[in-house]
C-alpha cells in the first residue's frame, strides 16, 4: 500500500511538473531549475569546506537571506538586463557591450572565466557525489568512478534539454523530501553575528546561486520574445534561489539513506549536464572548432582528479565565484553607459532604478570586500 501511495504522488507530481514546462518555455524553465538545483546541490557540497554541516544557527541563515534580498535580486536583474541588452549568449555578448562601453577588450575576458568556472563546478558536484558511499572505498577506484560519471554527464549534456530540466529538478526536490524526512533532529539557536559568519552568508548566496556566471544570461537571451521588463523573470529566478536557501537551511547534510545518495547522484549529474550543455551553446555561438569545444569542456573537469584536498578546489572556487559577481557589478554599474543600463533594465521608477544603481555600484562592492577580508582573516 505504501509503494503504491509513493508511485501515486510521484506520478502526480510528474504530470504537475509537465504542466508547468508546457506552460512556460524550456529556456525559462531551465532558468528556474538551475536557480533552485544549484543552490540546494553545490549548497550541500560547499557546506562542509565551509564548516557550515548541521549548521542550526538562525542568525547565519537569516544573513543568508538577507544577502540574497539585498544582492541577489539586483544581480539576476543585471543578468536579464543585459540578455536582453545583447540578445545573445556572453561569449558574444561581451563583445558587443565593450564595443558598446568603449572600453578595454579585456573584460570580454570574464566570459571565458564564467565558462571554466561552469565546468568546475560541474566537476566539483560530481567530485562530491563520487565521495558518497555509493562505491566501496576500500576498492581505493574513486577516479575511475569520477571519470566514469565525468562520461555520463558529458553524453547526457547531449540530450534535449527538457529533459534534463525534469530529471534535475525530479531529482532534487525529491532529495530535499527525503532529507527532510530523515533527517535528524537539531537544536536551533541565535548566536552573535560574527564576520566570519558574514563572509560565509555572502559566500553561500552569492557563488551558490550562479550569478556572474552567465547562467541566466544565456537562456533568458535564447527566449522568442524578450519582456520590456524584465523584473517579473528576474524575480521568479530570485524567488527559487531563495527557496533554495530555505531548503538547503533546513536539509544540509547528505543522508546516509541509499535511495537519497543514488537520488544525489542523478540530480548531479542532470545538473552537470545542463552546466556542461549551457557551456557548449556559448561554445556553438562562438564558433568554436568541434576539438576546442572538447578541450574546453573537459580539461577543468580533469582538475578534481589531481591529488590535491577537496577543500582547496572549493575554496578556489569560492574565490572564482566572488570575483565574477564583483567584477560584473563593477563593468555594469562603472564602465557601461547609463543610458544602455537602464534601457535594458527599463524600471517602470526613476527612483527604484537610482536604488539599484547605488546598490551595484556601491553595496555590492563594499559587501564583497568585506566578506573576502573576513574570509581571510579568519
Amino acid at each position: 500500500m505504501l509503494l503504491i501511495s509513493s508511485q501515486g504522488k510521484i506520478s502526480r507530481f510528474l504530470l504537475l511538473w509537465n504542466i508547468a514546462m508546457s506552460l512556460r518555455s524550456s529556456s525559462q524553465a531551465a532558468n528556474l531549475t538551475l536557480a533552485f538545483c544549484l543552490v540546494v546541490l553545490f549548497g550541500s557540497a560547499l557546506a562542509k569546506p565551509l564548516g557550515l554541516g548541521g549548521y542550526g544557527q538562525f542568525d547565519f541563515w537569516v544573513l543568508c537571506v538577507l544577502v540574497s534580498v539585498l544582492f541577489g535580486l539586483p544581480l539576476t536583474i543585471m543578468e536579464l538586463a543585459l540578455a536582453k541588452r545583447t540578445r545573445i549568449t556572453p561569449l558574444v555578448g561581451l563583445m558587443q557591450l565593450t564595443r558598446d562601453a568603449d572600453v578595454s577588450p579585456r573584460w570580454r575576458m570574464l566570459g571565458w572565466i564564467a565558462v571554466a568556472m561552469m565546468v568546475l563546478v560541474g566537476g566539483g558536484l560530481l567530485h562530491d557525489a563520487m565521495l558518497l558511499s555509493i562505491v566501496p572505498h576500500q576498492l581505493n577506484m574513486g577516479w575511475l568512478m569520477y571519470l566514469i560519471l565525468c562520461i555520463v554527464a558529458f553524453g547526457l549534456s547531449l540530450i534535449p534539454r527538457q529533459w534534463l530540466i525534469i530529471l534535475t529538478g525530479l531529482a532534487t526536490v525529491l532529495v530535499v523530501i527525503l532529507g527532510f524526512s530523515h533527517q535528524v533532529v537539531q537544536t536551533w539557536t541565535w548566536t552573535d553575528m560574527t564576520w566570519l559568519e558574514w563572509s560565509k552568508a555572502v559566500i553561500m548566496s552569492m557563488v551558490t546561486s550562479g550569478l556572474g556566471w552567465g547562467l541566466y544570461w544565456t537562456y533568458a537571451s535564447q527566449q522568442s520574445t524578450i519582456p520590456e521588463r524584465v523584473t517579473k523573470d528576474a524575480l521568479s529566478i530570485w524567488f527559487m534561489q531563495l527557496l533554495g536557501l530555505v531548503a538547503l537551511a533546513i536539509v544540509q547534510n547528505h543522508s546516509s539513506e541509499m535511495v537519497q545518495q543514488w537520488l544525489t547522484l542523478v540530480a548531479v549529474l542532470g545538473l552537470t549536464s545542463l552546466l556542461l550543455q549551457t557551456v557548449r551553446e556559448q561554445l556553438v555561438a562562438k564558433n568554436m572548432i568541434l576539438p576546442i569545444q572538447a578541450l574546453i569542456l573537459l580539461l577543468p573537469l580533469f582538475i578534481w582528479i589531481i591529488p590535491l584536498h577537496s577543500s582547496i578546489l572549493y575554496f578556489g572556487l569560492c574565490a572564482l565565484g566572488l570575483s565574477l559577481v564583483l567584477s560584473y557589478a563593477i563593468f555594469v554599474a562603472w564602465r557601461m553607459k547609463i543610458s544602455h543600463v537602464r534601457k535594458g533594465i527599463n524600471f517602470s521608477n526613476e527612483a527604484i532604478y537610482n536604488l539599484w544603481r547605488i546598490i551595484m555600484r556601491i553595496g555590492l562592492p563594499i559587501a564583497m570586500i568585506l566578506a573576502v577580508v573576513g574570509w581571510v582573516a579568519n
